[in-house]
């Protein structure tokens, strides 16, 4: 279902959980996967409000991997008891392993602990597209840019020591989550398909923000004799490259050829001013879905565009519009930068 901005995706998952439990479906047997604990939370608010008396696998992407994880994780080498490395605590286990190893490709720049965010960047972006080192190794092994080269046979070895560390102490990092639930799952297609016998509809919102280890998941998971349903606005994409999330949809649209496509383009959020503001500015981009977004509320005051010439000023124009606004307790008001 490709859905405008405010035209009502939580909801419609909301009515078709209740919908299938209506219809017979066990609560159990229902998946539902969202990309932020607050959403997870707001969903299944959502779907406990229309009468359904449970809804237990409801969560994000990254809490459900976690949960099956520890359930089954045994089987690709992963202890039950396994912590999440995070935070501060991946950069310093970073930077610890960079200065033991001691590369000078790594080590012999100007600054070298400035290398390490952009290090675990790549790292994440390694997992996320499910991307293994030695493909990376192979990549570097034959580019004829040697000093790129060099680089990136440093940092291979350097997620190589990584991974040697984690696995020895019984840890995780938040991407590990995704790219081990699908190595679990890959593991043997037996196994995949009795894991995936227990789930007869899923249901995912916000897809034209998943990446390739959250994609490869729901084809994984998908039932044999029931149904994927899919939520997603390639306009409204904010975790992904450019043209990354229309790349989404379509690969779904090949994984699932015989998948009908539903567009939802009446917003029932923002005011009509707001609303064709919106759609004046959306629809010059270039290889977009197409999809009509039109408005159901008033016109509302007028939209209005500040000029400034510098970010300090840009924050003073934004307070100086907010302050009169924020005396009143029934204006909520968000900043999107």
């Amino acid at each position: 279902m490709v859905a405008a901005a405010g035209t009502g995706k939580t909801s419609i998952i909301a009515e078709r959980f209740r919908l299938l439990v209506a219809a017979g479906a066990e609560p159990e047997r229902v998946l539902v996967m969202t990309f932020t604990d607050r959403a997870a939370t707001e969903m299944r608010e959502r779907i406990l409000a229309t009468g359904v008396p449970e809804a237990p696998n409801v969560g994000t992407f990254h809490s459900l991997a976690q949960r099956w994880l520890r359930e089954e994780g045994t089987r690709i080498g992963i202890p039950a008891g396994f912590q999440i490395l995070a935070g501060p605590d991946r950069w310093i286990l970073l930077r610890e392993l960079m200065w033991e190893l001691g590369s000078e490709e790594l080590v012999g720049a100007d600054r070298p602990d400035d290398q390490v965010t952009p290090l675990l960047k790549l790292l994440e972006r390694l997992k996320q597209e499910l991307i293994p080192l030695n493909r990376l190794r192979a990549w570097a092994e034959h580019s004829k840019d040697h000093e790129r080269a060099g680089f990136f046979l440093a940092a291979t070895d350097l997620f190589a020591a990584y991974e040697r560390r984690c696995r020895s102490d019984g840890l995780l990092d938040f991407d590990d989550l995704l790219f081990q639930a699908v190595r679990l799952l890959e593991s043997s297609d037996g196994f995949r398909r009795g894991f995936a016998a227990r789930f007869g509809w899923i249901l995912v919102d916000e897809y034209q923000d998943t990446n390739l280890a959250q994609e490869r998941l729901v084809e994984l998971l998908a039932p044999e004799s029931g149904s994927v349903c899919v939520v997603g606005d390639d306009d409204q994409s904010i975790y992904r490259f450019r043209g990354a999330s229309r790349a989404s949809m379509e690969r779904f649209a090949r994984s699932f050829p015989t998948a009908h496509t539903l567009t939802l383009g009446r917003n029932r959020r923002n005011s009509g001013r707001v609303v064709k503001a919106a759609r004046a500015l959306i629809e010059n981009n270039a290889d977009r879905i197409p999809k009509t977004l039109s408005g159901s509320l008033p016109a509302g005051p007028a939209v209005e565009v500040l000029h400034c010439p510098d970010g300090a000023s840009e924050a003073a124009a934004l307070a100086a519009a907010i302050g009169p606004l924020a005396a009143d307790p029934g204006v909520r008001i968000a900043v999107l930068c």
